[in-house]
């Protein structure tokens, strides 16, 4: 297949979400030019890099979803009522995404921002979005589950199922508690400017966004080892590696996340 068939059965599987991710990935590139542009900062990084990083975390999640879409049935994704469901998902994305450049663009944190009534109500229906959000994650699961004309490897399905409530399941408990404290910072000089090269997270103390990533990123993560797995192993120890690895990385997220809450930066605060 050429990248271009690829793009064409990408997009065709769910639209909706693909135009959205293709939308939230060209708003990277203006984001890009306020970074060269502007000079503010916020926790002594650029107010522009919390946005550039949403964005493209947005588009990642729906265009991952718009691909797992084609493994449902043509009946659920041609129903009315999933029509309205992902429109649902796109407008909370969209409204989450609006708020955290809004925040940006008036010099402010959008996350932990309770200073004042309306940006305490404001975090509050951010939270709400992103439950309408992740709700996409267990369905999708749920759905794949129950179309028995799907002809994925058995363990393949598995990776991806497991994956989607993986990925609600570790994101909703994390970034409950997350929400939850004044900053994403345990211990440590509580200031972004000293992260690390790659990912920013904090190397003199724990770093909640660590466990939060992991969380959110199962849905790659798993499904990755299970198509590893598929062109490895043979059938019959396909399904048990895969579940033996889902396990791990559960257990894994997990560990960061503890790692994290007793103020211990991830791998030493190499990322």
């Amino acid at each position: 297949m050429t990248l271009s068939t690829i793009f064409v059965d990408w997009f065709r599987r769910e639209p909706r979400f693909a135009g959205a991710t293709i939308i939230f990935a060209l708003l990277a590139l203006p984001t890009f030019v306020a970074m060269q542009l502007n000079d503010r900062m916020y926790q002594d990084i650029d107010i522009w890099v919390k946005p550039m990083k949403f964005t493209l975390s947005a588009a990642v999640y729906l265009g991952t979803l718009a691909w797992f879409a084609g493994w449902m049935k043509s009946e659920i994704r041609l129903s009315r009522r999933y029509r309205w469901f992902s429109i649902a998902v796109i407008i909370a994305t969209v409204l989450e995404i609006a708020w955290v450049y809004g925040a940006a663009a008036n010099g402010i944190g959008s996350h932990f921002n309770t200073s004042s009534a309306l940006m305490g109500a404001l975090y509050t229906a951010a939270g709400i979005f992103v439950m309408v959000m992740m709700s996409a994650a267990p369905i999708y699961a749920l759905a794949i589950t129950r179309n028995q004309r799907l002809k994925l490897d058995p363990a393949f399905r598995t990776s991806v199922v497991l994956s989607l409530y993986l990925t609600f399941g570790l994101t909703v408990v994390i970034a409950s508690y997350l929400a939850s404290q004044p900053n994403h910072f345990v211990g440590g000089n509580l200031s972004d400017a000293e992260g690390g090269a790659l990912f920013g997270w904090a190397r003199d103390g724990g770093d909640l966004r660590a466990a939060h990533f992991f969380a959110l990123h199962a849905m790659h993560f798993v499904p990755a080892f299970g198509l590893v797995a598929v062109w490895l192993l043979a059938e019959g120890k396909r399904r048990t590696t895969v579940l033996g690895f889902t396990a791990v990385y559960c257990v894994f997220t997990v560990y960061v996340f503890v790692e994290a809450l007793i103020g211990k930066p991830f791998l030493g605060g190499l990322l």
